[in-house]
């Protein structure tokens, strides 16, 4: 091509941005602006933030909502969504970006609801929930999942049981992230019995709702009926992940039952989940409590080599 346009700078970038050269699409964006002196529009500056906030260049990505906040690109639900999704703002310029407009559509709600959960601004999470039923927005899978996740950090069982409700009477598909995060809030808020009966009535288990029912059974202290699920787990032929295997040394850990973890290092051994760092500390705090402290400080010596 003699000269590219915005179109075909867009495309360009697009394709390097879901090959994951992120670097590669800011670079882009320079030689866009620089070289070929083409205006960005507000397509463009969706993928250069979503590539800022990938590749962490926090510097980059400032300047870029400089630049839109300039052009008044920022007022673009495509820009906005890319704003509220990225890495490098504060939560509190989140909260200013959603706040700047209304109308924000699911998208921005899910953002913004992500990141409450990560910066752990619950009552601000309730605001957000607030609005979506106000505005009568309609949920996705991502809303469910995040909701289902605030009631759990909140240990509302009141509300998780409405959540519940409604997910029920809607249209949604219940897959495996929505049915382990409504087993992490019944575990969470206390209800372990609630959690199986969801576990028990999907038609089938994978190895995420697995650890998850399990981590419901070893929070309310049911030790005991975590370790039966872990071989109920082995008989389905799920392979167990490393958080399997953390969450099950804590129940063996609970229960005293050093003999056991010591089967379970074994098999952590062989399935190669050794070098883990969230293992690693579940078998130095299983060896501790066991008071084989000299197995905890080789498991210790081991993650500082």
């Amino acid at each position: 091509m003699g000269q590219g346009n915005v179109v075909s700078w867009s495309a360009l970038m697009t394709g390097y941005l879901h090959i994951g050269f992120s670097l590669e699409v800011i670079r882009l964006l320079k030689d866009m602006v620089l070289g070929d002196a083409i205006s960005p529009n507000e397509y463009v500056f969706a993928i250069a933030l979503a590539s800022c906030s990938d590749s962490g260049r926090v510097e980059e990505g400032e300047q870029c909502h400089c630049y839109v906040l300039k052009s008044g690109l920022v007022f673009h639900q495509y820009v906005r969504n890319a704003l509220l999704h990225s890495k490098f703002f504060s939560f509190q310029e989140v909260m200013w970006i959603w706040n700047l407009v209304p109308g924000n559509d699911i998208f921005a709600y899910n953002s913004v609801l992500s990141g409450v959960l990560e910066n752990g601004y619950l009552k601000e999470g309730l605001e957000v929930l607030r609005r979506m039923v106000s505005y009568r927005v309609k949920w996705d899978i991502v809303t469910y999942v995040n909701v289902f996740g605030l009631c759990a950090y909140l240990k509302d069982l009141r509300l998780g049981l409405k959540v519940h409700g409604k997910m029920l009477m809607s249209d949604v598909e219940c897959d495996a992230y929505v049915s382990s995060a409504m087993i992490n809030m019944y575990g969470k808020c206390g209800e372990a019995l609630n959690a199986r009966r969801v576990f028990d009535g999907l038609q089938s288990q994978n190895v995420v709702l697995w650890t998850a029912i399990i981590a419901a059974y070893f929070q309310n202290g049911c030790f005991e009926e975590a370790l039966n699920l872990f071989s109920k787990m082995k008989i389905d032929d799920a392979t167990p992940n490393e958080f399997t295997f953390a969450v099950i040394l804590n129940a063996s850990t609970g229960l005293s039952a050093i003999r056991y973890g010591h089967l379970l290092h074994a098999c952590i051994e062989k399935s190669g989940f050794k070098d883990y760092v969230t293992v690693g500390n579940a078998l130095i705090n299983m060896y501790a409590k066991g008071g084989d402290i000299q197995a905890a400080t080789q498991q210790q010596k081991y993650f500082q080599t």
